[in-house]
């Protein structure tokens, strides 16, 4: 009986403590109302994803607010991950299966207005198990719900994409990555785009009508347009037939008729011409676009230049403004003239014929260039250098520069490889005083294949002026002999990618078992970031080839999980803001 008594008196006690809280959290809950919208968005900025989802489900008072943020932004994407974020606020809302991505697109459908909260939809690769006539679908229904739709990013095949899509998306997006698709018919309203990207067009022809088309659906893309992006589909131009190489020459001269020397018949020469004439007009586009005021960072793939073309972009395109520039996998073209003579000087040739690079022609116009990427390939010389000492003359300091130095037979006409390298080193110091991330690779071309290719110890060594680095990207097999002495030079060093098979040294026999487990490549190779770990203090990420290892301040090195690599490529490698 006395226990039953005092078991009473302890329920009595707990279930007045109890009440004493809910009245408590009562008065919390009748307070919260009051706060302002402005605290409540901060405060859900800082949640997670899944405490984002929780938070709207159980608070009435959050319940908005957590909902807004969870559809602000809506990544959907496989396999790539990245260190984990505290917050939502960058990552945005993430889907990774099927299940979830249809329960996603009915939500919209069902709900109108859940699609007003979507601001962002980046779509990089749709999860396994989605159907094309489920990309049609969201296209088509569900895309014109999102009405406050500012960025739609869709990379997925251009077949799997409706050919009037631009009839459905909302007249707010000011951002469009997607393939590039006709505009079949005007929309039923102008957009306002800010930032157009464009990665897998197929010929010059097909472009310029899009850019024409999409100028002419849109309000002040002269003004607006501050991010340009046009990237080539790689696979298609691959296996496009080209009669003669670039280098060779498509006219009949008066030399090979005089010694009876075979001539391109016309059909062959017209074949030639259709072919290696399909980017010498690239920035034609620019003639109907008009002049770009505002354009913010520029970013070309997979295209042929002209020297005269430094003329058309001078006219159409503020570079004093450009803050990000982008050349990959460019070709210049130089056209000489006919003539009737054999020539065995061709250094002669060159100072005679040859006009003034591209690079060079428009390297004065620049006034805020912060980040340059270049790979660049031009016919005998090489204007690289020169284009970044030109920037640093004008005053132009850049802040992060990825290089591609290309070698060839041809070359050798007018420099050494050791003088190439030290014109490029020398050009990069000029801009050490403000420079933070340096890739510097070079590639020997062969006649079937290209090839990593050593730069000379005594240029690496001048980069030890450059203090400011904190992102260095090199192919190993150069640093083996100064490796460690370089990158102690570096006092702010975090992220180091020491590209190639060769950046670990020679292999070991008794290293590679004859079945390999998931980690055999990193614990081949883990001593070399141990041993940078301990003599740069401020290291933290290290890839060797392949394989990326982390470098806590104060803990053992460790392989990092696999899907990091895009995480890394991007505090690595120069690329557009948001790529």
């Amino acid at each position: 009986m006395a226990k039953n008594r005092s078991e009473g008196k302890q329920n009595v006690r707990t279930r007045g403590h109890c009440a004493t809280r809910m009245l408590v959290v009562t008065g919390e809950q009748q307070l919260m109302p009051a706060l302002p919208l402005e605290v409540k968005t901060e405060i859900v900025r800082h949640l997670s994803q899944h405490d984002l989802v929780g938070l709207a489900s159980v608070s009435r008072v959050f319940h908005d607010a957590a909902l807004a943020a969870v559809y602000r932004q809506v990544v959907v994407k496989v396999g790539e991950r990245g260190p984990v974020e505290g917050s939502a606020a960058g990552r945005g809302t993430v889907i990774r299966s099927a299940t979830s991505w249809r329960r996603f697109v009915a939500v919209l459908r069902e709900n109108r207005g859940r699609g007003e909260l979507v601001r962002t939809i980046r779509i990089l690769r749709l999860p396994v198990g989605v159907k094309r006539c489920e990309s049609y679908y969201f296209v088509q229904e569900v895309l014109p719900l999102l009405t406050q739709l500012r960025e739609f990013r869709y990379h997925i095949k251009p077949d799997w994409i409706p050919d009037d899509v631009y009839a459905y998306l909302p007249g707010l997006v000011s951002l469009i990555d997607m393939p590039l698709k006709p505009i079949v018919a005007a929309p039923r309203q102008k957009f306002v785009i800010q930032e157009l990207l464009c990665k897998t067009y197929e010929c010059k022809d097909a472009l310029h009508q899009y850019l024409r088309d999409i100028c002419a659906c849109s309000w002040e893309l002269r003004s607006n347009l501050t991010k340009l992006q046009l990237h080539r589909d790689g696979m298609s131009r691959s296996f496009k037939p080209r009669a003669v190489n670039i280098g060779q020459s498509l006219v009949v001269t008066q030399y090979m008729i005089d010694n009876n020397l075979p001539q391109p018949d016309g059909a062959t020469r017209d074949f030639a011409v259709i072919h290696n004439d399909l980017d010498t007009n690239f920035w034609d586009f620019l003639k109907g676009l008009g002049p770009l005021e505002n354009l913010r960072e520029l970013d070309i793939s997979d295209a042929d230049f002209r020297p005269s073309d430094a003329v058309t972009v001078r006219n159409n395109i503020a570079l004093r403004n450009v803050e990000t520039l982008c050349f990959t996998n460019i070709n210049e073209i130089q056209v000489l003239p006919e003539i009737s003579y054999e020539v065995s000087d061709m250094r002669w040739l060159l100072d005679t014929h040859f006009r003034q690079g591209f690079l060079s022609s428009i390297a004065g116009e620049f006034r805020n260039l912060r980040r340059l990427r270049l790979d660049y390939k031009e016919p005998v010389r090489d204007s690289t250098p020169e284009f970044l000492n030109k920037l640093a003359d004008a005053g132009v300091r850049l802040v992060e520069i990825d290089l591609v130095i290309r070698w060839d037979k041809s070359r050798a006409l007018t420099e050494t490889w050791e003088s190439t390298t030290d014109r490029y080193v020398r050009s990069i110091t000029a801009h050490r005083a403000t420079l933070t991330k340096l890739s510097l690779l070079a590639k020997e071309e062969l006649n079937y294949f290209e090839l990593q290719k050593n730069i000379p110890t005594a240029s690496l060594s001048k980069l030890a002026c450059c203090k400011n680095i904190q992102s260095l990207r090199i192919y190993g097999d150069s640093l083996q002999n100064c490796g460690e002495d370089l990158l102690e030079a570096f006092p702010r060093l975090r992220y180091l990618d020491l590209c190639g098979r060769e950046a670990a040294g020679p292999p070991h026999l008794g290293l590679y078992p004859a079945r390999e487990a998931k980690l055999d490549n990193w614990y081949r190779t883990i001593h070399i970031p141990v041993r940078l770990a301990e003599r740069v203090a401020p290291l933290r990420f290290v890839r060797i080839n392949t394989c990326l290892f982390e470098c806590p301040a104060h803990g053992p090195v460790s392989p990092c999980p696999q899907g990091f690599d895009r995480w890394f490529e991007r505090r690595t490698r120069v690329s557009m803001a948001d790529d």
